[in-house]
């Protein structure tokens, strides 16, 4: 709290004013995280009109910055704020339905294989990430590795070839 505050410009007393708690301050952090980050991804796909692998290397990308701001300490102590952990189970629920959507659109433009289950893909996506976070394999990887492996793993997992192709070019 004090780090926030003195970034803040502002005395800790005015922070807990308007925040009560550690928790309620960082629920607040994440929920304008998410939607900017959402927002970015909508304005890119607006503005570039990007194939499926584009905009999941895009995503990927903005997450990946994000990720390599945090201190690994904080994937730790994460789990004691059980508001933050319903918030983004919660976000998975929905990045569940906008996956169906990509998916779909990938399957279309002929870079994901049609034979598989969306809602099985978005799955392995989200328990993966969250067993190597769970099991601090960013402390002998490091997130940026650790991110990266297992995404672009499971994403050329569900490609065809052209798909491959395409992730491999745009990569480079």
């Amino acid at each position: 709290m004090d780090n926030i505050a003195n970034y803040l410009s502002i005395s800790k007393r005015t922070l807990y004013e308007i925040y009560p708690t550690k928790e309620d301050l960082l629920l607040e952090c994440f929920k304008k995280h998410e939607e900017t980050h959402e927002a970015k991804v909508e304005q890119y796909i607006e503005n570039t009109n990007p194939n499926a692998i584009e905009i999941i290397i895009f995503a990927y990308k903005l997450k990946l910055e994000h990720f390599l701001q945090i201190n690994s300490l904080f994937f730790e102590e994460l789990c004691k704020y059980q508001r933050i952990v319903s918030f983004f189970e919660k976000k998975e629920k929905e990045r569940e339905t906008k996956f169906e959507w990509l998916f779909t659109r990938g399957v279309e433009e002929g870079f994901f294989r049609e034979d598989l289950n969306p809602r099985i893909i978005s799955n392995m996506f989200s328990i993966s990430l969250k067993e190597a976070i769970d099991n601090e394999l960013y402390k002998d990887f490091g997130i940026q590795y650790l991110f990266r492996d297992i995404v672009f793993t499971l994403v050329r997992g569900i490609c065809t070839i052209k798909g491959i192709e395409t992730i491999d070019q745009l990569l480079h």
